[in-house]
């Protein structure tokens, strides 16, 4: 891979340039002008870089469009490499899911827990309000109780009726 930002800056200080005498030319920004000479071209979009390189190349009297030619060729070199790496890191780590299947597979476990936390909580208070109710009253005591024949006016409507019809 070629090294622009190398050629631009070697160019411009062969011929004794400073960046800024290149900055009131271009019009191009002293910041820029570094990062272009650092080959990191991240700051702006293809397009803005392109025409950048050919601005500064044809300042100092080279020729942008080759300049222009290097630099694509050099990006398709990269993300040939970065698409060979990627390919390489899947096939010894297995396919990776996709964002959307991923976002989708971590929202189904957030309600999934939410539902878990929800029902925890509902069984912790049936819990506590069971423990501090009365207690029930053992079925044998109910059993003697009536057996022991109490007052009938006590006993529900259901047990007088059959008892009427029993005695008859």
């Amino acid at each position: 891979m070629e090294n622009i930002g190398g050629i631009l800056k070697k160019n411009r200080k062969d011929q004794g340039k400073t960046l800024e005498e290149v900055n009131e030319k271009t019009k191009i920004s002293l910041e820029h002008l570094k990062l272009l000479e650092k080959n990191d071209y991240t700051f702006l979009p293809e397009t803005y870089v392109k025409s950048f390189i050919k601005n500064y190349a044809l300042t100092l009297g080279l020729d942008g469009n080759d300049l222009v030619v290097r630099y694509t060729q050099n990006q398709e070199e990269k993300k040939r490499r970065k698409e060979e790496l990627a390919s390489k890191v899947e096939i010894e780590t297995g396919p990776r899911l996709s964002s959307s299947t991923q976002k989708a597979i971590e929202w189904a476990l957030g309600v999934g827990v939410f539902i878990l936390l929800i029902s925890l909580i509902i069984v912790y208070f049936q819990y506590k309000s069971h423990i501090h109710a009365p207690p029930a009253e053992p079925l044998q005591n109910f059993l003697k109780r009536e057996s022991a024949g109490g007052d009938r006016s006590s006993r529900s409507g259901f047990n007088a009726e059959w008892s009427c019809w029993l005695t008859s």
